[in-house]
């Protein structure tokens, strides 16, 4: 009678250990073109607000060259160089390709909207540099007013795995944020830097012309020269969307733009001005609406690879890529051990028998 029952409850034990392999094997099926292509996913949250409705964009931008990389797409004609690739300048590069890619209208390769956890997804991405920018949020906080929630534009390179599948990345992006009380009127400076080498001193005689946008429509051109110490300043609401654009870049230049919430700066480098000779850390003081934020960043021009801004992946290194769901695993195993015990027991007390 025992024996009986035990074979009966033996083939139960089957039957649902199949059961549950089945359900853990097909959750989310298994094939290789799944995984092929590289992933990059933005997880958006500023302190305990999580930051859903948030618009997108990513951008193809570059690509390996060498031990370096180059715009290439619809940035190719871009004088930007990548010769500086320190965290800075990595900063300095995606703020610039998001001033071109507003200004000059670029399509996106791919937009989307976070989730209400604040998640998006960008998929199918083959190799190479992309730009990563968001639009403003402004989110109704109960008892604090509107608070907008600005994005940080960064750069992420999508390489290729040890098995040969591009890679995939989960980004946690920046965030800087203001309030209504903020707003009020402030003075805007933008100025011209020159990065030359001692022996390429650059031309005081030149005049540069730099167009004025207001939430990316063009509003006037000034000339920055010698005369002006290189600068304009104007009156307008704080926390107004400006962007400004260097007309004709000099030859043997290229250009970055920088900006805070009040100074723009339009840095142009010569080509043969050495970033290796900058010290070790580069220490930047920023004065913004009353506050001064001091910033103290290591440069590592030889650093050969782009990481995304405050990427995580797990231990391993990657994410999972065959996109089996991981929650089985612990049933089956607990299911195992109760099944096993349970056989032992029979089979003991049926000897008995």
């Amino acid at each position: 009678m025992i024996l009986r029952i035990y074979r009966k409850i033996s083939s139960l034990m089957i039957a649902f250990g199949l059961l549950l392999w089945f359900v853990a094997g097909t959750c989310l099926p298994v094939h290789a073109e799944d995984y092929a292509d590289g992933s990059l996913q933005l997880v958006c949250k500023s302190d305990d607000v999580i930051l859903s409705g948030m618009k997108w964009n990513l951008f193809y931008a570059g690509k390996r060259s060498g031990n370096s990389f180059v715009t290439d797409g619809d940035f190719s004609d871009y004088k930007v160089s990548f010769k500086d690739i320190s965290a800075e300048g990595l900063s300095d590069i995606a703020s610039t390709l998001e001033n071109y890619a507003v200004l000059d209208r670029v399509n996106p390769l791919q937009s989307g909207i976070t989730d209400e956890n604040g998640v998006i997804d960008f998929t199918g991405l083959e190799q190479g540099l992309y730009l990563v920018c968001g639009k403003n949020l402004k989110i109704q906080n109960p008892g604090k007013g509107i608070t907008t929630y600005v994005p940080v534009p960064f750069i992420v390179e999508i390489g290729q795995e040890e098995d040969g599948s591009n890679q995939n990345y989960v980004t946690y992006p920046k965030f800087f944020k203001f309030g209504v009380l903020d707003e009020k009127d402030a003075d805007y400076t933008v100025r011209k830097v020159w990065r030359n080498s001692e022996d390429e001193p650059f031309d005081k005689s030149v005049k540069i012309t730099v167009e004025m946008y207001k939430n990316g429509e063009y509003e006037n051109t000034v000339t920055l020269s010698e005369e002006n110490d290189w600068s304009y300043t104007w009156t307008d609401q704080a926390h107004a969307d400006w962007r400004v654009k260097e007309i004709n870049i000099p030859e043997d230049y290229t250009v970055i733009y920088r900006s805070n919430e009040t100074q723009y700066a339009i840095v142009n480098t010569h080509k043969k001005y050495d970033f290796s000779e900058q010290p070790p850390e580069t220490t930047t003081t920023v004065t913004t609406t009353g506050k001064t934020v001091t910033t103290t960043t290591k440069n590592s021009p030889e650093t050969p690879d782009v990481p995304a801004v405050n990427t995580t992946t797990p231990p391993s290194g990657k994410l999972p890529q065959t996109g089996q769901l991981w929650w089985p695993v612990p049933l089956l195993f607990g299911a195992g051990i109760i099944f096993i015990a349970m056989g032992f027991c029979l089979r003991s007390r049926s000897k008995s028998v």
